[in-house]
């Protein structure tokens, strides 16, 4: 059985950073994918079911903090990680992030891939053992 290669959607405007995050998850053998606005990134979604979503907080449509309370309204989408990354290192927008978006992550620019990748990698692990684990506790009651 081949496995299944984690899935990471990016949603951040600056299509440089975003390509260079692309580039080194899928070094890191997943599959990963970028979108620049909220319209992208709630079809994406919905179609792609991604393991883990980097948001960045400055988008053009709406701010990454609204786009993670959608996710997490949406009962097909809101286990899934979430980690806020933003150019602007705000208490008040950690504080935010972490309560109405329910972010397991803040994560302030710059940041070094490997910071990103270590959090992504621990969050996928743990999000794909509640999700498949409960499937195969279920399945034996």
């Amino acid at each position: 059985m081949e496995k299944v290669l984690d899935r990471i959607l990016i949603v951040e405007d600056d299509a440089n950073l975003a390509r260079i995050l692309k580039l080194y998850f899928e070094e890191k053998n997943v599959l990963c994918t970028f979108v620049e606005n909220t319209k992208q990134a709630m079809n994406w979604i919905e179609n792609f079911n991604p393991h883990l979503i980097i948001i960045d907080i400055g988008l053009p449509d709406i701010d990454g903090i609204e786009l993670a309370k959608q996710i997490r309204k949406n009962i097909k989408t809101k286990k899934i990680p979430i980690i806020i990354i933003t150019g602007k290192d705000e208490t008040e927008l950690k504080i935010k992030s972490a309560t109405e978006a329910h972010a397991e992550l803040f994560l302030p620019k710059p940041f070094e891939p490997s910071t990103l990748w270590e959090a992504a990698s621990k969050l996928i692990e743990n999000y794909k053992n509640a999700k498949f684990g409960s499937l195969f506790k279920h399945s034996f009651q």
